[in-house]
């Protein structure tokens, strides 16, 4: 089995991509496609929409984007709150962020949750 790179038409990831935005209609990438699963259950991902900047039981911290160092770069925050960097897309869901390469600017705020909380709440 040979690997092939994201952008070849015969990727198995850029199928399932090109699937899912087409049966959600969507035409732009949300956060919610870089959830992390559990490799049994990746095949349930494509169905999974998730919201979760209307919960209001999540222990939130705010914080405020006021160094350079984490403009548009939400893996950072991720590792200064969670110590992981692959944790980003639940401040990113949180705050309702759709593109994280652009949002995450200077004197922004976030709702940071807490992490065990959300876990909890999306069963992960």
């Amino acid at each position: 089995m040979s690997i092939k790179s994201y952008n070849s038409p015969q990727s198995n990831t850029n199928q399932l991509e090109k699937a899912w935005f087409k049966k959600a209609e969507l035409n732009e990438i949300e956060p919610n496609r870089f959830i992390h699963m559990p490799k049994g259950q990746r095949k349930n991902f494509w169905d999974l929409k998730i919201d979760l900047s209307k919960e209001e039981d999540l222990d939130d911290v705010v914080f405020y984007i006021n160094q350079e160092k984490f403009v548009n770069r939400p893996e950072m925050i991720s590792i200064e709150f969670y110590n992981k960097p692959q944790h980003w897309w639940i401040i990113a869901l949180r705050n309702n962020i759709k593109n994280p390469l652009k949002e995450f600017t200077l004197g922004k705020k976030l709702l940071i949750p807490d992490f065990i909380k959300v876990r909890n709440k999306l069963g992960i």
